[in-house]
């Protein structure tokens, strides 16, 4: 008996260790789709303009949307090549910028949503949305852009609202990275709006946003730890008929 109590004690200090490590284990993974912009070609920008794209040419994933208002027309985005009209070449990381987007129209409307849902397997639950951003002019008075993140389960019901804030950056020669952690709900509708904030001067010069990442922790499957859980039940079944076994012939 003292054995059998023995490899008992064992197999529940292993079970606990798997589950701990299997909690442990979580990935961090970006929920954003072509979150670089790096996913369109942009072959022929004019002399003044990036290459303007419909939001089902841009966004095959059904990601983004919202595009509001441009000055030339409405329901387009518009996408730069790295280093185009001066635009930094490098990121906050580092790293080359390849593409990015501007968004270029009428100061209070030029607008472009992200729509993320949140996985069912997501711990701890929150999320943190990152990402770059520039202009080429700046608004002293006043934030270059605003950010409004809001959330409703099942995307059904009243959003609740997370952030919604102005942002500036303190360089026009450099992209600035910014953060934002919030709270969400395995199954949340996660919607990020980005857009410029009432400004004089050229209303053109809009804001142009690069790296968009929203970052959450998700954990592997349960079903793996109860595979586990039910192998360790079986060998703790079998070393205890091992143990009656050995008892009944001695």
């Amino acid at each position: 008996m003292k054995l059998f109590r023995t490899v008992r004690r064992v197999v529940i200090l292993l079970l606990a260790l798997y589950c701990h490590c299997w909690s442990a284990n979580a990935v961090i993974t970006n929920l954003v789709v072509n979150s670089e912009f790096e996913n369109n070609t942009v072959t022929s920008p004019g002399v003044s303009d990036g290459e303007f794209f419909t939001d089902s040419t841009f966004d095959t994933a059904g990601q983004w949307g919202g595009f509001g208002n441009n000055l030339v027309t409405s329901n387009l985005v518009e996408l730069w090549q790295e280093g185009f009209l001066s635009s930094p070449t490098t990121g906050s990381d580092g790293a080359a910028t390849g593409q990015h987007l501007e968004l270029r129209g009428q100061a209070n409307n030029a607008s472009v949503t992200l729509n993320i849902d949140i996985p069912l397997n997501v711990s701890p639950l929150s999320a943190t949305l990152r990402f770059d951003s520039w202009f080429r002019v700046t608004d002293i008075a006043d934030a270059d852009g605003t950010i409004r993140i809001r959330r409703r389960f099942n995307n059904t019901g009243a959003w609740i609202t997370e952030e919604n804030s102005g942002f500036s950056n303190s360089s026009l020669t450099a992209w600035e990275a910014n953060s934002y952690t919030f709270t969400v709900a395995a199954g949340d509708r996660v919607q990020v709006r980005f857009r410029n904030s009432p400004r004089t001067g050229d209303v053109q010069q809009g804001l142009h946003l690069d790296d968009v990442q929203l970052l959450v922790n998700i954990i592997p499957e349960a079903g793996s730890a109860g595979t586990v859980l039910l192998a360790l039940l079986l060998t703790a079944a079998a070393l205890r008929q091992r143990f009656h076994q050995v008892s009944h012939t001695g």
